[in-house]
């Protein structure tokens, strides 16, 4: 490994503001890329809301018949999200416009319908329904935009299994990432609990503990969805490649990953301010999808080029094993 990595040095790749330049310039070049974000948003424009009222209301009355300490607070925000609308999760890992923006400042034609079971173990299945909609939209989004940032051709039916393997993958990284969790928090928020019983109030430290968790793995794990659909490997092989790069381009990646938020953000903002109106609201969704799309593709790219330095013919492109 520390051979490759310093052969890697005599290796011209593309800097940052390169491999961002080159991710936009494919998003042009292929607009087809960007119809899944924009078919979202249109989905959140006119499409109709799904509300579990009736899963949280239950359980509202039964915490407020417990008279337990802090159920008013609990009782807030199990209404809260059962007046939430659920397909927002369908956006998780796919960039959407419309997903968050106030109905106030967004030009529309009617308000969206609002579909509310009326048992409550229906609204189970319809969030399991929402999770595992989340990835394979994720899949359906990246799988393209991998072949694009390689670059590699695939025949249609290929395109179709390759999105339906990484989807699995997909879900099994999650899995994997919420049961890691689990194991390393879970053990602190028992702890917490005991010394509050014995009058030792350390919330304010776990709260600490747990920001910077999820700032370390969500620095450390940027790159593992793109190594699922890069080097087409499985969760755990995906974490490692993640890692690897983030040890050994650290700067760099960091520099991707801010440069990709800012303007994230930013543009964010500015498309916002003109959605309240037809023309702007049209130009937001648009300019919103080729962005996202094209900085999705830098990210990709980004590692594909570093990734195939540390891990010698874990990249496979239209010329054969890199």
């Amino acid at each position: 490994m520390q051979r490759d990595v310093a052969a890697s040095k005599k290796i011209e790749i593309p800097g940052v503001i390169e491999t961002i330049a080159h991710g936009l310039s494919i998003a042009l070049a292929r607009p087809l890329l960007l119809i899944l974000p924009m078919l979202i948003d249109l989905y959140y424009w006119v499409g109709p809301k799904i509300l579990i009222e009736s899963l949280t209301a239950p359980i509202s009355t039964w915490v407020s018949e417990s008279d337990a300490s802090g159920s008013s607070d609990v009782i807030e925000q199990l209404d809260k999200i059962g007046r939430s609308d659920i397909t927002w999760m369908l956006s998780l890992f796919v960039p959407s416009f419309l997903s968050e923006i106030p109905r106030s400042d967004l030009y529309e034609i009617q308000a969206r319908a609002v579909l509310k079971p009326e048992m409550w173990w229906l609204d189970i299945p319809l969030l399991l329904l929402m999770v595992l909609g989340a990835g394979l939209l994720a899949m359906i989004f990246a799988v393209p935009i991998s072949n694009a940032a390689v670059p590699r051709s695939r025949p249609p039916r290929n395109v179709v299994s390759a999105v339906g393997i990484a989807w699995l993958r997909f879900l099994a990284l999650l899995v994997l990432l919420i049961g890691i969790s689990c194991l390393i928090l879970g053990p602190l928020a028992i702890v917490t609990a005991i010394l509050l019983l014995i009058g030792l109030n350390v919330t304010p430290l776990l709260t600490l503990t747990l920001v910077l968790f999820i700032m370390f793995g969500f620095i450390v794990l940027w790159f593992a969805p793109d190594a699922i659909v890069v080097n087409e490997v499985g969760p755990v092989k995906a974490i490692k490649y993640s890692i690897s790069m983030i040890r050994n381009y650290f700067w760099q990646s960091i520099g991707l990953a801010s440069a990709s938020l800012l303007i994230t953000i930013g543009l964010g903002e500015l498309w916002q301010l003109m959605a309240d109106t037809p023309p702007g609201l049209l130009f937001g969704v648009i300019a919103n999808a080729y962005f996202a799309t094209g900085l999705a593709i830098a990210s990709m790219s980004f590692f594909a080029n570093r990734i195939q330095i540390l891990v010698p013919g874990s990249v496979q492109d239209d010329t054969g094993p890199s």
